[in-house]
C-alpha cells in the first residue's frame, strides 16, 4: 500500500479532456442509467483508493510516532547522563513528566495496533451484514472499537507533543544553568 499512488481519476482530466471516462446525461435532463453506473463504479475505485492511503497513512504516523517517541526518551536519558547529572538538574520533576508522557505515547500507539485490527475485523462484520443479509443499519454502523482507535490516536500524539516541550524546557531550564555556573 503506497500513500503516493494516483487516485482513481486523474485530477487534469477536466470535463472537456475526458470525454471517454465523463458519464453521459441525455439531453432531456432524466439521468442515464449506464450514466449512474459509471459514476458509481468511479466513485468507489476513488474510496477505495483513499481508504488504502489513509490506511498507509495512519500506520506510518503510528511507526514515526513510536520511533520518535522512543528515539527523544533516549536522548533525554543521554542529555542527563553527559550534560547534567540529575542530581545537579534544575526541576527534575519536568524531565519526569516527560519521561512519563513518552512512555504514554508508546504505550497508547502500541494498543491502537491491536485496536486496529479488532476494529477492521468488526467493519468486515459490518459490511457482510450489510451487503450478504441486507441489513441497512449495518452500513453507517461504528465499533466501540473504532471509536477507542480514534481516541487512541489523538492521545499519542498529544502524550508526544507534550513530553516534547517538557523534554525542551527542561533542557533550555537546565542549559542556562550550566552556562550560569
Amino acid at each position: 500500500m503506497d500513500a503516493g499512488t494516483a487516485p482513481a481519476t486523474s485530477p487534469e482530466q477536466t470535463p472537456s479532456s475526458s470525454v471517454a471516462s465523463e458519464p453521459r446525461q441525455p439531453e432531456s435532463g432524466a439521468v442515464d442509467e449506464d450514466a449512474k453506473k459509471q459514476r458509481w463504479e468511479l466513485f468507489n475505485e476513488q474510496k477505495r483508493q483513499i481508504w488504502t492511503d489513509i490506511q498507509a497513512d495512519s500506520g506510518e504516523y503510528d511507526r514515526n510516532l513510536l520511533t520518535l517517541s522512543s528515539g527523544t526518551l533516549a536522548l533525554s536519558l543521554a542529555f542527563i547522563k553527559d550534560v547534567v547529572e540529575l542530581k545537579r538538574a534544575v526541576h527534575p520533576w519536568v524531565l519526569f513528566c516527560s519521561w512519563f508522557a513518552f512512555a504514554a505515547s508508546i504505550l497508547i500507539t502500541l494498543v491502537s495496533f491491536r485496536l486496529s485490527i479488532a476494529a477492521q475485523e468488526k467493519q468486515l462484520e459490518y459490511a457482510r451484514q450489510y451487503y450478504l443479509e441486507g441489513n441497512e443499519k449495518a452500513f453507517s454502523r461504528q465499533s466501540w472499537y473504532s471509536k477507542a482507535l480514534a481516541f487512541c490516536n489523538h492521545a499519542s500524539g498529544i502524550a508526544f507533543f507534550a513530553g516534547l516541550v517538557l523534554t525542551i524546557i527542561f533542557a533550555v531550564i537546565n542549559v542556562v544553568e550550566v552556562v550560569r555556573k
